[in-house]
């Protein structure tokens, strides 16, 4: 462990006592505005132009309102767009990401998009208008389009270089199973110290909690950096909050004499969920690996999904939706549960072979399996 973590001391949650842990505070980012436009456009003005003309074309159908992504730069994302709307007229965007939840009973995850925002402005010019947004992490998010207090549109799309975001998941994906790991370690050690008589003294505790505060920062900066937010908050607040506010470490937090004769691996009492006993949440740990793998699978196929979709419609964008899957066949590399068959999906994805208007469909019934409805 690299230095001393700052413990914050304890709360009381009814009889029992929660070691407070600080949860990151939002941090919305702010709005991009016009001043910026200008130092986007002069690098990359021919993309700008082409998606301008585009556009131009779309905005002949009258009252169709279009919202699409552009290049990622490393300064700015681009969002194009086109309304029928007169000249100088403000639109608005409001971008959230989207973010997932385990649901141990459906087996599936739900979707729900963040509550930070990046925001962004412009004003109408011919029918069209391009928006840039700050960069955040690259990801599936939800673009709400406004003009004063009215919705325009709202759509779903594919933001940032995904590519990127499929290796920076891979780092990911091994820190949590490093954590899953840990986890079950922790256990261990709460069930030995369950089974002894007397209570430890302080100083196991305070070093106890320590190494898994650690651990607990590590989860909430992984959070903000991949798309494999629904294992961990299942790792983490799941898992680890209960390892946190496990009720071993004075006598008098233990399991009343009613469980007493109960072996403690089968008491209840030992955790601020009353209902959770030892052998309960070593198979949730158990669980987490398979949680870890079906949501690589289902990143991978919600995002190539977008990519090819627009690669359908643009061939200028197959070559940037196969570098995409290419990386994303490496990320499922480091799945503990591989799935021989979406593995080779990938990889036709990513080979020359690959048709985009073929895959598409393929990716949707892949997604579809691990999401819940809406």
């Amino acid at each position: 462990m690299q230095g001393d973590v700052e413990m914050q001391g304890d709360v009381e949650i009814g009889s029992k006592t929660a070691s407070a842990y600080p949860l990151a505070s939002p941090h919305p980012q702010g709005d991009v505005r016009m001043a910026e436009i200008g130092r986007y456009l002069s690098g990359s003005s021919r993309g700008c132009l082409a998606c301008l003309g585009l556009l131009l074309l779309a905005a002949q159908d009258a009252g169709e309102i279009r919202v699409f992504p552009g290049e990622p730069g490393e300064k700015t994302w681009p969002i194009y767009g086109s309304a029928d709307l007169p000249d100088q007229a403000e639109v608005r965007l409001v971008a959230r990401r989207m973010e997932r939840r385990w649901q141990a009973a459906a087996g599936r995850f739900a979707e729900y998009p963040s509550e930070k925002t990046a925001r962004s402005a412009a004003a109408v010019n011919a029918k069209t208008f391009q928006l840039f947004l700050r960069p955040g992490c690259p990801g599936r998010y939800v673009l709400a389009l406004s003009q004063e207090e009215t919705r325009l549109r709202t759509v779903q799309a594919a933001l940032g270089p995904i590519g990127r975001l499929f290796g920076d998941s891979c780092a990911a994906a091994r820190k949590l199973v490093a954590s899953i790991d840990k986890a079950a370690e922790f256990l261990e050690e709460i069930e030995e110290t369950a089974r002894r008589p007397e209570a430890p003294e302080g100083t196991r505790r305070d070093d106890f909690l320590r190494r898994v505060t650690s651990e607990e920062r590590a989860l909430e900066r992984a959070y903000d950096a991949c798309d494999l937010t629904g294992t961990i908050h299942f790792v983490w607040r799941d898992i680890y909050y209960q390892i946190r506010n496990a009720q071993v470490w004075d006598r008098a937090d233990r399991p009343s004499a009613a469980e007493a004769d109960n072996d403690p691996a089968d008491r209840k009492g030992y955790f601020l969920d009353d209902r959770l006993t030892l052998d309960m949440l070593r198979k949730k740990i158990a669980s987490a690996k398979t949680v870890l793998s079906l949501e690589m699978r289902l990143s991978v196929a919600v995002l190539l999904e977008d990519l090819f979709a627009r690669a359908d419609q643009d061939p200028k964008r197959v070559e940037g939706a196969r570098a995409a899957a290419r990386e994303a066949g490496k990320f499922l590399a480091a799945a503990p549960e591989p799935d021989a068959r979406f593995a080779a999906l990938i990889e036709s994805a990513a080979s020359e072979e690959g048709n985009a208007g073929d895959l598409c469909p393929a990716l949707r019934a892949h997604a579809e399996r691990y999401l819940s409805p809406p």
